[in-house]
């Protein structure tokens, strides 16, 4: 019984993956003599949607590596594959694996087929090895990644059907899983926030600060490695520490259909207040259409928790709202949902 109420409270039980990532990787393509880059191809879905302007507004003002330019997803002109040029959309990534069995007596048996999954912003340039004659798709040489938090990651229909969970134009039982969020890959559209916790505009302005200035520095940043916190973080023991609430309520929450009186309902509350009572200092949760508020309206410096699951790996980072500079990271291998010691230890690196 608890540990279904443990599922239920946070839904993301997933099985065993090899490796661990941070938030952003960032690399450099060893045969370019540097980091100077011709332009930024980013790839939409409709450049005439309001929306997709607003994100559009949003980039040409923070990217300052290089000019900026966008095309729609079937308009792909692989003529752009040169050195120099630099492409942004997103990505999945999977890793499948199945649990084999050999015994004696009963053979080889094989378990059910399980997959990691990974969703993130994609920078990247083609390869120095890539040969026009060849899928192009296999040559994409990572500059910057970011990690996206799927909404649904780690759910299965029991889940979805708990929390009554439907995204826009998915059947979640008559989908294939390749296909299952197919339509979910504009991060310059509408509805990608419906599908990812940290896809809000306010969190893609943050995540586009961070990769500029990372490149502007020619630094390079491992998916391995938490990140040190820096002298800013000091001013958490008098700033507040907004928390942007995922699990319960309006502003596109997990479980936004439960009612008041539902005792999954009820548990998310107090989950998160007893989150709330564990760090040392100022903290307020807000909603997400709040903190995307903050974050695009920001004239100062500001502090948000920034929680990501992606797969089977917590990332817990605290991140200024206006420079979208990471002043604290850390990456736990195999865990899931935030807990008291996640904010006791923000607190202590505080002091």
């Amino acid at each position: 019984m608890k540990s279904t109420i443990i599922k239920s409270i946070f839904l993301f039980l997933l099985l065993f993956l090899n490796d661990s990532f941070a938030q952003f990787e960032i690399t450099k393509p060893t045969w370019y003599s540097s980091n100077t880059y011709k332009a930024l191809y980013v790839q939409v879905g409709d450049l005439d949607a309001p929306y997709t302007k607003k994100i559009i507004e949003i980039i040409n003002e923070n990217w300052k590596v290089c000019p900026v330019n966008y095309y729609v997803k079937n308009n792909f002109d692989t003529s752009l594959l040169v050195d120099g040029n630099l492409f942004l959309n997103v990505e999945k990534y999977s890793i499948e694996s199945q649990n084999v069995r050999n015994s004696q007596t009963a053979g080889t048996t094989y378990g059910a087929v399980v997959y990691n999954d990974y969703y993130y912003l994609h920078f990247w340039v083609i390869d120095k090895k890539y040969n026009p004659k060849k899928d192009w798709f296999d040559f994409k040489f990572t500059v910057a990644r970011a990690e996206l938090y799927l909404m649904t990651i780690g759910m299965g229909d029991e889940e979805l059907k708990t929390f009554q969970i439907t995204l826009p134009n998915e059947s979640m039982s008559n989908t294939s899983r390749n296909e299952r969020f197919s339509s979910s890959f504009d991060f310059a559209g509408e509805d990608f926030k419906i599908y990812y916790c940290n896809g809000m505009a306010g969190n893609i302005k943050n995540m586009i600060q961070y990769v500029n200035r990372q490149i502007l520095a020619n630094k390079e940043e491992k998916l391995l490695e938490d990140i040190k916190p820096t002298s800013e973080i000091a001013k958490l023991k008098t700033e507040v520490l907004y928390f942007p609430n995922y699990w319960y309520g309006p502003g596109g929450t997990m479980s936004e259909k439960l009612s008041l009186s539902d005792k999954m309902y009820k548990l998310n509350v107090k989950y998160l207040e007893d989150l709330i009572k564990a760090y040392p200092y100022k903290i307020k949760m807000i909603t997400r259409p709040e903190l995307d508020e903050m974050i695009l309206k920001a004239t100062a410096d500001f502090y948000y928790v920034n929680y990501i699951q992606s797969s089977a790996d917590k990332i817990m980072s605290v991140v200024n709202g206006f420079t979208g500079e990471i002043i604290y990271s850390e990456i736990t291998k195999l865990a899931y949902r935030p807990k008291d010691k996640d904010f006791e230890r923000i607190g202590k690196a505080a002091k």
